[in-house]
């Protein structure tokens, strides 16, 4: 059975209060339990040494001395808080104890050993537990005899038990506090997941504008729900670009399907002349590629998406370029009678795909031409121009033209995929809205950007921009 997130916080919170609590107090409890011992050896030596002190080693025997000590141990009754006194040779032979130990020795119940130190032994006699202090009786640095001096551990263990019971109370009642504390931070944590969970079980294309909302969560929690919601901004935008690029391909691919149906219908209707199947057929191959030039631009565009579209950069003297292709530049203008002026520095240098720089420059010209009425000129210019961070050079081509021009709202979107600005003259123009999305792509592809700028009525500037190769530093 699987726990939840919130089951398993409060168990491991509560496991490791009492498993802290627990260690806490075994240390307590050893310190404490060493204490007392310390203690109880430290009262039963000092008594010892009194006792000690009126044993004699004369003429090969072991003599004790009467005294006020061992009279006052003559009242003493067995009791939890007597003590016990019996003084032994060096082979701990009973010489005298007190009358409380009764018949009663401890040596039948522990073998004692000589030794040169204090020595204090836990001794079961009777049933009872002792403490035991065993204290060497020395006299002209020899030693004659000991001191077996003992006390009940019932009192001891009294003590110990009180303690015990109060260590026991703790844990009780630090459970509890650490399983309410517990459940206040797990609830904390877990309540604000539980409400993503629930707005992202929610969100569907249905309903996909519903956002995390949370309020007095952890800093955490909070950049969590706001990483989210971004991405629930980029999800649905990405669900509408893909609903719109699809509405926009059926679109694409349905009219110069339906034109080549139409045409292909019309000529099976009757008989026809050479020259009308002629001048069907032409018709035909004009939307056949059509279509094939859509698709070729959206296996472009898919081939770049999936990081799949190798380009084969190369060193491109802009100079050069310009001298190679603007004859075909210019032909495109001259279908419109317009003329293309191109302006460049020398010395420009560019590491670009040949093909793809090519087909930047078609597409942006393309475009200023078609969207140009009457025989306004096309202008071309190419500089040289310093980056912001004032060290690196990149080429700036600029594509202007004296056209129709592009609105604020237009302008924003022009590089959308099949977005047209004048969708009425789609077919006049002949363009399938790709365009400029493809030369976004091609200067994405070599590090650059693009950019337009455009006012009704007045034309439009498109500017690429590429990194140089010959970028010196500047001294």
């Amino acid at each position: 059975m699987s726990l939840s997130l919130r089951t398993k916080f409060i168990l491991v919170f509560v496991f490791l209060g009492l498993f802290m609590a627990a260690a806490t107090s075994a240390v307590f409890y050893l310190s404490f339990d060493n204490l007392i011992r310390a203690k109880m050896k430290s009262d039963l030596a000092n008594e010892s040494q009194e006792f000690a002190d009126y044993v004699r080693y004369e003429k090969g025997r072991t003599i004790i001395e009467p005294s006020k000590e061992w009279q006052e141990l003559e009242h003493l009754k067995n009791s939890d808080y007597s003590r016990y006194i019996l003084v032994t040779d060096t082979a701990f032979t009973t010489l005298h104890k007190s009358e409380n130990l009764g018949r009663f020795e401890f040596q039948s119940f522990h073998k004692f050993l000589p030794t040169e130190a204090v020595e204090s032994y836990d001794i079961d006699m009777d049933s009872v537990k002792y403490f035991c202090v065993v204290f060497p009786i020395r006299k002209n640095e020899r030693i004659i005899g000991y001191v077996l001096a003992a006390e009940n551990y019932r009192r001891t263990a009294y003590f110990l038990e009180v303690f015990e019971r109060t260590i026991f109370i703790s844990l009780v009642v630090l459970i509890l506090i650490s399983f309410t504390v517990a459940v206040f931070f797990a609830n904390r944590v877990t309540r604000p997941l539980l409400a993503i969970q629930q707005v992202a079980g929610r969100i569907d294309l249905q309903s996909p504008g519903r956002r995390i909302e949370l309020k007095d969560s952890e800093k955490e929690i909070e950049n969590l729900s706001d990483s989210l919601n971004r991405l629930f901004d980029r999800l649905e935008k990405s669900f509408s670009q893909i609903n719109e690029f699809s509405s926009n391909v059926s679109h694409e691919l349905r009219t110069p399907l339906t034109v080549l149906r139409g045409n292909i219908e019309v000529s099976l209707t009757k008989d026809r002349t050479s020259e009308e199947y002629i001048e069907i057929l032409s018709g035909l191959l004009e939307e056949t590629l059509h279509v094939i030039r859509i698709v070729d631009d959206l296996l472009l565009l898919a081939r770049a998406d999936a990081k799949e579209l190798r380009i084969q950069t190369e060193p491109i003297h802009i100079e050069d370029f310009c001298l190679e292709f603007s004859k075909d530049w210019e032909m495109i203008c001259a279908m419109r009678k317009q003329t293309l002026r191109c302006e460049h520095e020398p010395g420009i240098v560019i590491e670009a795909d040949k093909n793809l720089l090519y087909q930047l420059f078609l597409n942006i010209i393309s475009n200023a031409s078609k969207f140009t009425a009457g025989t306004e000129p096309i202008d071309v210019s190419i500089k040289k121009q310093l980056a912001e961070n004032g060290k690196t050079y990149y080429a700036e081509i600029v594509v202007t033209d004296r056209g129709i021009g592009i609105s604020g709202e237009d302008s924003e979107h022009v590089f959308d995929r099949f977005y047209r600005v004048q969708k009425d003259r789609s077919r006049e123009t002949g363009g399938t809205g790709l365009g400029l999305s493809i030369c976004k792509m091609i200067a994405e592809l070599h590090h650059g950007t693009i950019s337009l700028k455009s006012k009704e009525g007045f034309g439009t500037s498109v500017t690429v921009r590429i990194p140089a190769t010959n970028n010196l530093e500047i001294r």
